[in-house]
């Protein structure tokens, strides 16, 4: 059932092409062990990145993290990380 969600939440995110994307699992579990392997499986250009404790970047611009510590610091953090990615370089 799960998997079927998460499937489907990636095809909206995909149709709708955002500047970034933040999955938040309310969990205090490592993701590193389920959930960031279900999501490389459904995304073709997975290639998962650490940020920072639990929260990753799945993909360009397409971040995971969890409610470990603080769930607002962490997409917090992955919005920051996302704007870098997407700001033109200083002059």
């Amino acid at each position: 059932m799960a998997r079927r969600r998460t499937a489907g939440e990636l095809e909206l995110a995909a149709a709708r092409r955002p500047d970034l994307a933040a999955l938040a699992v309310d969990t205090a579990l490592r993701l590193s062990d389920r959930v960031l392997p279900m999501l490389a499986a459904e995304v073709p250009a997975a290639a998962p990145r650490r940020l920072r404790r639990e929260n990753w970047e799945v993909a360009p611009r397409l971040y995971v993290v969890n409610a470990k510590q603080d769930l607002v610091e962490n997409l917090c953090q992955v919005i920051s990380d996302g704007l870098r990615a997407i700001a033109p370089a200083p002059p």
